[in-house]
């Protein structure tokens, strides 16, 4: 019970714990104990060392590319272990230039429909889904809110961020190696053909801590993994992904 403290805050402080069960980071869901096993497929593809080269090239064609999307959006897929047991989650996502986002949250309970937007004048804010979307708020950037499990803000996931994010461990001194030619692989989409980047840190640069899964085609992530001591933290896929067809402005407001 919120004692002590006025209306106003109660609601605050109320809606606060709402959004973080119900809105931020897509919200993982245990796995059913009687659930078919998650696979983690990205983290047993085979790479040896003979059949990569330096990655640093191929990072900079994959930002090239996505920088030169207007817009986009795809299905997103998400598994942690953070806990040591799988999690799954998962949302639409949407994305235009500058810099406006949109997540939807995917679900089977209260979760479904919840939504976070930065909008055109770079206000993000958040609203439950179902009879919770009357429920808004409005989110400092940084908030803890926002945070997803590999630690990057829901606001910064998109492909150009996330790219520009590895970009800079790269010149801070990580290691980056990517396959010289696709390899078949078992991923969140299935069955696939992809090129593996994998990057290393430490000060040894041999501890993994990211890999990705790279359509050759289109050089556009479909798959992102990460890495803590050795083990898989998360992943998730990029489905269905839709490029430059117009995405409306209204579709990133609140």
């Amino acid at each position: 019970m919120l004692v002590g403290i006025g209306k106003d805050m109660k609601f605050k402080a109320f809606f606060g714990l709402v959004l973080i069960t119900a809105v931020i980071g897509f919200q993982l869901q245990s796995v059913a104990q009687d659930a078919p096993q998650v696979q983690c497929g990205i983290a047993d593809i085979n790479v040896d060392s003979q059949s990569t080269v330096d990655g640093g090239q191929m990072v900079g064609k994959l930002l090239d590319k996505v920088q030169g999307l207007t817009d986009y959006q795809y299905d997103c897929s998400q598994v942690s272990w953070r806990t040591g047991k799988p999690k799954e989650a998962a949302a639409k996502f949407y994305f235009k230039k500058p810099g406006m986002v949109r997540i939807e949250v995917v679900s089977q309970d209260f979760r479904n429909g919840s939504i976070i937007v930065r909008q055109a004048d770079g206000i993000i804010k958040a609203a439950g889904g179902g009879l919770l979307h009357a429920m808004q708020m409005t989110l400092d950037e940084n908030s803890r809110m926002l945070r997803l499990p590999n630690g990057t803000s829901a606001v910064k996931s998109d492909f150009a961020s996330l790219i520009s994010g590895l970009q800079s461990k790269l010149a801070n001194g990580a290691v980056c190696k990517v396959t010289k030619a696709p390899v078949s692989a078992t991923t969140l989409h299935g069955d696939d053909s992809v090129v593996v980047i994998d990057v290393f840190e430490g000060p040894d640069k041999n501890v993994r801590t990211e890999r990705l899964l790279v359509n050759p085609h289109s050089f556009i992530p479909v798959e992102w993994a990460y890495f803590n001591n050795g083990k898989i933290l998360s992943t998730v896929a990029f489905k269905n992904l839709v490029t430059n067809k117009g995405v409306s402005d209204s579709t990133f407001k609140l």
